[in-house]
C-alpha cells in the first residue's frame, strides 16, 4: 500500500526552506505568520493542514488532518490493518 503524508499549506513544486516550515508550525494564526506568497499554495490557512492520501480496495483515498501527529498516528492504524484476501 502506497500512502503519502503532505502538506496542503505550502506548494511542493518549489523547495521551501525549513525554517519557514518551522515558522508555520509555531504559529497560531497561519495567516499572521511571515510565510511569503511564493511559498503559499491557494489553500493556505484553510481547514485540515496536513492530508493523508492512500489506496485501498483499488479506489484512492484522501483523508485531512489539522496536526502532523494525528496524521501519522493514522497511518499507522491503516498499517495495522489486515489487508484482504486476495478472492
Amino acid at each position: 500500500m502506497r500512502i503519502i503524508i503532505y502538506d496542503r499549506w505550502l506548494r511542493h513544486d518549489i523547495t521551501v526552506p525549513p525554517d519557514i516550515t518551522r515558522l508555520l508550525s509555531r504559529a497560531r494564526d497561519p495567516m499572521k505568520a511571515a510565510v511569503p506568497d511564493k511559498y503559499r499554495t491557494r489553500e493556505y490557512g484553510k481547514g485540515g493542514r496536513w492530508v493523508v492520501d492512500w489506496r485501498a480496495d483499488g479506489r484512492h483515498r484522501k483523508r485531512v488532518f489539522r496536526k502532523r501527529a494525528d496524521a501519522e498516528a493514522f497511518v499507522q492504524s491503516l498499517d495495522d490493518t489486515p489487508l484482504p484476501a486476495a478472492a
